[in-house]
């Protein structure tokens, strides 16, 4: 094996792994910020309902 397909073949393998740890990153970063978007979201719905409450009761 040449030292020339010993790096075209190494840097595919580094490529591969780059890619397949960015898929990964991208996959665990969407859920990561569904989980967090949810629980924001939740957070700031039950504020706005609290308010829209108060609102109705101080009238």
């Amino acid at each position: 094996m040449s030292r020339a397909t010993k790096w075209i073949n190494y840097g595919k393998f580094k490529t591969m792994g780059y890619n397949t740890y960015k898929a990964t990153a991208s996959v665990v970063g969407g859920w990561a910020g569904d989980i967090i978007g949810g629980i924001y979201g939740s957070f700031k719905g039950s504020m706005i309902g609290t308010e829209m409450i108060n609102k109705i009761y101080n009238r």
